[in-house]
């Protein structure tokens, strides 16, 4: 018999977010949680930034615009602290529904007025937070509002099946970061990506697709797309005139979330512009073989000519005494106490 690594069922949220509205947004995903995990969901994915928002206002407005710098001042407002209440509740909702969560939020630095990243936070069946990624380079609009996150979060969670990566929207499209996710055998992908693009922009739907059949060929894995969507209200907010309002009605422009296997194919979707989640089961069974061919962590790769370093985390741009670091500190107090 060999070794055999099953099927998984796995589900990809597509939905409007609370728009700017941290509590809202947190209760709607642990809402959506749940019914993934009533569907029989092991896995669920959400979208970019689903909480509170992701700052989609800057393809319409200026960055020192009043609207601009309003929404991001809500923004920052509203965004989440690891390890406070909202990711509480988040892991609470992972524990009871038995799933793997992966949810794209903005995070912010705790005690701060101004420090955020954009995030994918991985929650494990068991209620623990799993694994932090935050996106390594904003992109244009996201420049003006978050910073860019360090190698830690590259890590890929394991779950009882095999690794679980994420990678936020562009980011999809980095060589190297796809690269880092496949060297370290992941089985599932998890691609986060926003409402929408810019008007100025390919379609996100096919972006989408160009680069996760790229990922799950080159990965050998499964990829999971998780677009966020808009309703009227939110529209309402970010638009300028009726040519931006006509251009995110537009077929094509607003979600497109699927489901990928490593051959390409399409398991579940594209969803249109509708709120929904996709599942689908995927024979984990399927990656042996596509590896046996090419493993581009391994065989079919040569690391005497070509690697990929991950580097240590950028210093804090403050250090000082009174700035302790648990971490050290315990393991101070465990060399007294042993002394």
């Amino acid at each position: 018999m060999g070794d055999k690594l099953g099927m998984v069922k796995a589900a990809v949220v597509q939905a409007t977010p609370c728009f700017l509205d941290r509590e809202a947004a947190v209760q709607k995903t642990v809402e959506l949680i749940g019914e993934a995990g009533e569907l029989g969901a092991e896995v669920v994915v959400f979208p970019e930034g689903f909480i509170p928002a992701h700052p989609i206002w800057f393809h319409f407005h200026a960055a020192t615009s009043q609207v601009g710098l309003q929404m991001a001042a809500e923004l920052f407002r509203n965004a989440v602290v690891i390890g406070g209440p909202d990711t509480d509740r988040l892991a609470e909702a992972a524990q009871r529904a038995g799933v793997w969560a992966v949810v794209g939020v903005c995070e912010k630095l705790a005690g701060t007025t101004g420090t955020m990243w954009n995030s994918a936070v991985h929650f494990s069946p068991d209620g623990a937070i799993a694994a932090v990624h935050r996106k390594l380079t904003p992109t244009v609009g996201e420049r003006l509002v978050h910073a860019g996150g360090g190698g830690e979060g590259l890590e890929i969670p394991r779950a009882n099946f095999g690794g679980i990566s994420s990678l936020i929207c562009a980011e999809n499209s980095n060589p190297l970061l796809v690269f880092s996710a496949a060297a370290q055998y992941a089985v599932l992908h998890a691609a986060l990506w926003p409402n929408h693009f810019s008007p100025t922009q390919p379609r996100m739907r096919d972006v989408m697709l160009n680069a996760s059949r790229a990922i799950a060929y080159q990965g050998g894995c499964y990829v999971l797309n998780s677009a966020g969507t808009l309703d009227g209200q939110t529209i309402d907010r970010i638009v300028r005139d009726d040519a931006d309002r006509q251009w995110l009605i537009e077929e094509g422009n607003v979600g497109g979330s699927c489901i990928v296997a490593p051959n390409g194919d399409i398991l579940a979707g594209p969803a249109g512009s509708e709120e929904t989640i996709l599942t689908a089961d995927l024979d984990l069974d399927e990656l042996v073989g596509k590896r046996a061919i090419h493993d581009y962590a391994g065989h079919y790769n040569r690391a005497d000519v070509l690697s990929l370093v991950v580097h240590q985390p950028l210093q804090p741009i403050l250090q000082a005494p009174w700035l302790v670091d648990p971490v050290l500190d315990d393991a101070v107090a465990g060399d007294e106490q042993t002394a």
